[in-house]
């Protein structure tokens, strides 16, 4: 990774084959990025199918996001598929945009939950990011709400963000003082009975 750093990419990929053939499959990732970046699609896929063989899963993700640009979703999906039943609930999020963008969000937000419940904190916040992206606010805001309570640690300053870029600096100042009431609202003053609470 020096090598890589400082320019000298020849070397830094005859060391990164030099630690995958040792046994370190982590290596297959440097390469596969190294043959991104040089416009080598098809041998990145191949070093990611090596790592994949070798046990190491997680590459699956990096798989799908190419097949994902070369424009094969079922592809994709397959790969995702794979990845989250190894255990990678990154994947489960992906899945979730793949169910939204076609107009299944019962099924995006099982994922999501799945993903939630395995861990990954971050899973509503990307949904409602996805959703505020699409232009439905009303949904987004209900999920960064639902990330507040499961315990998301950004979720009340996206939700801060949400309302300012809505046009309600006032709520949003609220929000960022006090915190959410039990029932979701902003909350008016300190009560004692706010939750996810952040301060400045």
């Amino acid at each position: 990774m020096l090598r890589e750093r400082s320019g000298d990419r020849e070397s830094a990929e005859q060391l990164f084959r030099q630690a995958a053939d040792a046994g370190f499959t982590h290596a297959l990732v440097h390469l596969a990025l190294l043959r991104v970046e040089a416009g080598d699609r098809e041998g990145a896929e191949q070093l990611y199918r090596q790592g994949a063989d070798a046990g190491h899963t997680g590459v699956l993700i990096h798989l799908a996001l190419l097949r994902v640009e070369a424009g094969d979703r079922e592809g994709a999906e397959q790969l995702y598929r794979q990845a989250a039943d190894a255990g990678h609930t990154r994947a489960l999020i992906h899945l979730a945009e793949f169910r939204e963008e076609a107009g299944d969000r019962e099924g995006a937000e099982q994922l999501v939950w799945q993903a939630a419940d395995a861990g990954h904190s971050h899973a509503l916040a990307s949904l409602a990011e996805f959703r505020e992206e699409a232009g439905d606010r009303e949904g987004a805001e209900q999920l960064y709400r639902q990330a507040v309570d499961a315990g998301h640690p950004d979720a009340l300053n996206h939700l801060v963000i949400f309302r300012e870029n809505a046009g309600d600096r006032e709520g949003a100042e609220r929000i960022r003082r006090y915190g959410l009431e039990v029932d979701g609202s902003a909350a008016e003053e300190d009560s004692g009975k706010t939750r996810g609470l952040t301060r400045r």
